[in-house]
């Protein structure tokens, strides 16, 4: 069974727009942003990676981001969870959990979720 909305600090908010996301040491396309928190993302990706490892992300900014002069936002991360989506062709969706945050990442990832996030209905 499958408890992982159990443990999420809060809800996930699906990312609309196709953005791209780096491992920026190796500079080495990871896949698509599928969702996004202030705490963490889900990539939708080709390649499997281990739990636990730790990596430097990088994920390409939409030019239209009011106050955002960035093309990227570099961000430090760990591998929560790395589940294979399909076989053939490989699959995954890799869950990372961010580290080390800072003012400006929350507040470029704020913008970014006010600008490009299906509005969620509170019941």
């Amino acid at each position: 069974m499958n408890d992982y909305g159990d443990r999420r600090k809060e809800a996930r908010k699906l990312v609309v727009t196709f953005t791209l996301v780096y491992e920026s040491k190796k500079g080495k396309l990871l896949g698509y942003l599928r969702d996004l928190t202030l705490n963490g993302a889900q990539v939708s990706g080709n390649k499997e990676l281990d739990i636990g490892t730790e990596v430097s992300l990088y994920i390409e900014l939409p030019s239209d981001l009011p106050g955002v002069r960035d093309e990227y936002l570099y961000i430090g991360a760990k591998v929560a969870r790395c589940i294979t989506v399909t076989e053939e062709p490989a699959s995954y969706a890799i869950g990372f959990e961010f580290t080390n945050l800072q003012p400006e990442q929350i507040e470029v990832i704020e913008i970014l979720l006010k600008r490009y996030h299906f509005q969620h209905k509170l019941h």
